[in-house]
């Protein structure tokens, strides 16, 4: 075989390992995105239940 075969192939690996590497960045930036969402909504649910909780505070001192 040829070197320009072994260059090439050579390149064809370097190039895989790339876009390996690009797919496993992107899936750990959707993960860590996930995770944000998820706690996003955690903190939104405390916060609308602490309101819940003042506006029944307020309506019992009416």
């Amino acid at each position: 075989m040829s070197v320009e075969y072994y260059m090439f192939l050579d390149e064809i690996r370097m190039i895989s390992g790339q876009i390996v590497s690009l797919q496993e960045s992107i899936n750990e930036n959707v993960i860590k995105s996930l995770f944000f969402m998820e706690d996003l909504n955690t903190h939104l649910a405390s916060i609308d239940n602490l309101l819940m909780r003042c506006i029944k505070n307020e309506n019992k001192k009416r």
